[in-house]
Formats: C-alpha cells, sequence, structure tokens
C-alpha cells in the first residue's frame, strides 16, 4: 500500500485511478507479478475499456525493480472477468458466463 500511495502521489494520480489496484489488493493481496494482470481484468470488468484509450501497468519488485508497460486498445474490452463477476450486475455477469460457455470446446 506504501509503495501504491507513493506512485499515486508521484504520477498524480486520483482516487479513481488507483482504486483498481486498491481491489486487487484488498480481494487477492500482493500476487506479485499477477497483480497487474489483476488489475487490467478488473478495469475491463468494472469500467471497461474503449478504442484508443491507453492504460499504464506499473509493476514494483523489491529493491529498484521495476517493469512499466503502456497499452493503446485497439478495439472496445467490455470483458466480464470471472475474478470480478460480483462487481457486476447479476444480468451482465450471466452473459458473460454463458459467453464463456460458448467458447469451450465440447
Amino acid at each position: 500500500a506504501k509503495v501504491l500511495e507513493g506512485l499515486g502521489k508521484a504520477l498524480l494520480l486520483s482516487e479513481h485511478d488507483l482504486e483498481p489496484s486498491r481491489a486487487v489488493l484488498r480481494d487477492y493481496g500482493n500476487v506479485s507479478s499477477s497483480t497487474t494482470w489483476y488489475t487490467l481484468s478488473y478495469v475491463e470488468t468494472v469500467r471497461g475499456v474503449n478504442k484508443g484509450d491507453k492504460v499504464m501497468q506499473v509493476g514494483v519488485g523489491s529493491g529498484i525493480k521495476c517493469g512499466v508497460n503502456v497499452w493503446k486498445a485497439l478495439r472496445d474490452v467490455k470483458e466480464v472477468h470471472e475474478v470480478w463477476e460480483e462487481c457486476v450486475t447479476q444480468d451482465q455477469a450471466a452473459a458473460a458466463r454463458a459467453a464463456r460457455a460458448l467458447r469451450q470446446p465440447h
């Protein structure tokens, strides 16, 4: 949480910007390098990502290890990921489960 606070302050991020990271830490804890992917899946599920949006992923390790990715969405992404289904309406969650079932090999 201290690292998140420091990054937020240094990059002038709002509480809205930091909320996805806080949700991951609250619900799953620090899951090492997977944390940034859980955070991206939260953003896709709860907020959606629009074509042209830029998303920054920052991963910080022990010592001075840090990795940064900036992604530009090439299409709209409104995916409802299983781990965040409780954050969306029941109808959205049901539609996501149905779509996943259709993608499963029979």
